[in-house]
């Protein structure tokens, strides 16, 4: 096993993950290598060291990564708000049709019709509490 043998030490200037395994004992096990060899990021923009990369690859291209992520970020912002707004007037519409129910059921119970009332009004109070079930609570 490897864990009684220390791995040789690394200069922080060689960063290049070849130089490094080259230096490893030759019985180390291959799981190790796998996972000292795999790396990797989230997000729109990579790390420095390979922003750098990039940048020596091809000039302006740090600019064009920063860019991209900026306007991601827009985007996300944009979308977050109209999602905001749909869910806000969904809410607003379902509370206008179960007070319009209700309002229908009070209107037919006054010129004599108690089923119709009744019913238009039973839906009313029915929607508002399925709404307020589905929708849950609102931040």
């Amino acid at each position: 096993m490897v864990a009684n043998k220390p791995l040789p030490p690394v200069a922080p200037e060689q960063n290049e993950v070849g130089e490094f395994l080259s230096r490893l004992p030759a019985d180390t096990p291959p799981q190790l290598i796998e996972m000292i060899s795999q790396s990797m990021y989230s997000g729109p923009v990579p790390p420095p060291a390979m922003m750098q990369q990039y940048e020596a690859a091809l000039p302006g291209m740090a600019d064009r990564i920063m860019t991209m992520a900026e306007k991601e970020q827009g985007m996300r912002r944009r979308d977050n708000a109209w999602i905001m707004a749909n869910d806000t007037l969904r809410i607003a519409g379902s509370i206008l049709v179960s007070f319009g129910l209700i309002a229908a059921g009070v209107y037919c119970g006054m010129i004599g019709q108690p089923w119709l009332g009744g019913v238009l009004g039973t839906s009313g109070a029915i929607a508002g509490v399925a709404a307020k079930l589905v929708h849950g609570k609102q931040p």
